[in-house]
């Protein structure tokens, strides 16, 4: 497992055996006063990794996500996603849900608006997102 980013807020890896990026959010993150150029570059390091690790399979546990994106800011997260995703070929994307109520519906919305061969869906947990990629949960 190659760690790609690891902070206080946010562990990103990649695991070559199965093929998935995973990005986890850390508890610290859920109450914190996380800027939006802070997500913006989580969300690059992770398009980039995307691209550069031809990942088949994207893994976004944001259980411990507090962070609400605006509308402008979902958006902008979605381009980026979409662009590393379609440059690697992905195939799968799971979404493992925040225990908070709007980082949920946050989520929802941003995937509303993807337009995308990828497949994608969300989860209450990390167990039926791994199940539904159909991959060995490494972590």
């Amino acid at each position: 497992m190659q760690i790609i980013k690891e902070d206080e807020y946010v562990k990103i890896t990649f695991d070559e055996e199965t093929l998935v990026l995973g990005t986890k959010w850390k508890p610290t993150s859920f109450d914190a006063d996380v800027s939006d150029d802070y997500v913006r570059e989580v969300i690059n390091v992770i398009s980039d990794a995307l691209a550069s690790t031809q990942a088949d399979y994207y893994l976004a546990d944001q259980t411990n996500r507090g962070i609400v994106y605006t509308e402008e800011m979902q958006k902008w997260v979605l381009k980026k996603l979409m662009e590393g995703g379609e440059k690697a070929k992905l195939k799968k994307c799971a979404v493992v849900q925040s225990v908070d109520f709007f980082v949920g519906l946050s989520n929802e919305q941003l995937l509303k608006g993807a337009v995308t061969d990828i497949a994608y869906k969300c989860f209450s947990s990390r167990r039926e997102a791994i199940e539904w990629l159909g991959v060995k949960d490494n972590e």
